[in-house]
């Protein structure tokens, strides 16, 4: 797949890359004031200590681009007491009022999968909660 998407407007082209709609992704994941981190797909994140030392967590970010639009697939933790169901919610709903403001298209489904909770340990988890778009509103 490629790096970039391309749309034709009236006034051009415009070009998207999988690092701006990463950076949709972390924008909608700091939203919850760390309750959810992003991680890798086996639950790991950089944490604070990963964010001083510079390293990045939206290469964490599955992002394909295809004919019919992008795919989007997050892992995250979520921290113990916060509601699952919300966040995943809330945050697939950022990804795609993000994404759409953007590139001014839908994407063509928001994936978050919820890799564990965290409170002094990390408890596995691996449950998917996924969004298709068809392009109507």
């Amino acid at each position: 797949m490629a790096d970039i998407f391309a749309i034709k407007t009236e006034r051009g082209k415009i070009i998207i890359t999988k690092n701006a709609i990463s950076k949709i992704v972390s924008n909608a994941v700091n939203e919850f004031e760390g309750r959810v981190f992003i991680t890798n797909q086996k639950g790991r994140f950089y944490g604070i200590a990963g964010r001083i030392a510079g390293l990045n967590e939206s290469g964490n970010v599955e992002i394909s681009f295809s004919e019919e639009g992008v795919d989007i697939r997050v892992f995250i933790v979520v921290r113990f007491g916060t509601s699952i169901g919300m966040v995943t919610t809330k945050l697939m709903d950022s990804i795609h009022e993000g994404v759409e403001r953007v590139m001014g298209i839908e994407p063509k489904s928001v994936v978050v999968v919820v890799a564990g909770t965290i409170s002094r340990t990390m408890a596995k988890r691996n449950l998917e909660i996924k969004k298709r778009y068809d392009g109507k509103r």
